[in-house]
């Protein structure tokens, strides 16, 4: 693995790191995505479970990943990559923090209010390829 010290890199090196080579979304691609979220939202988590057979060759037994298996998981990671990920962590919440937009309650008119107003969302599942991207971790 190649390790670069970002602040000894000029300029030009850090965006030649940092760029991802361009890539070409075809219409079978689309076709097959397109096929995939139909399936989701037609037929829920049984759709997961059968993409994760198809897709990963595991047969899960639950969508829910227990305590057991998290402590499993993190037992077989170093220290320094737990701290890395710790790391990713802070700055990930110190940005989208930053972006949280405040409530708006404002009377436009004389019993006329409007607002907005941000809430949380319960759960969510989220699919995130790796794809290209190249992610650089502190030194």
């Amino acid at each position: 693995m190649q390790t670069l010290i970002w602040n000894n890199l000029t300029e030009t090196e850090q965006q030649q790191y940092l760029a991802r080579p361009a890539q070409v979304v075809g219409e079978s691609i689309k076709a097959a995505v397109n096929e995939i979220k139909a399936n989701v939202i037609a037929n829920g988590d049984k759709a997961l479970f059968e993409l994760a057979e198809k897709f990963d060759k595991v047969k899960l037994e639950s969508l829910v990943v227990s305590e057991q298996q998290i402590q499993q998981a993190q037992s077989r990671i170093s220290p320094e990559l737990k701290q890395a990920i710790q790391n990713a962590k802070a700055n990930i919440e110190a940005f989208h923090k930053a972006q949280q937009n405040q409530e708006v309650d404002i009377e436009t008119q004389p019993g006329v209010c409007c607002q907005v107003i941000t809430r949380p969302i319960n759960a969510v599942g989220l699919y995130i390829p790796g794809g290209s991207a190249r992610f650089s971790l502190p030194c």
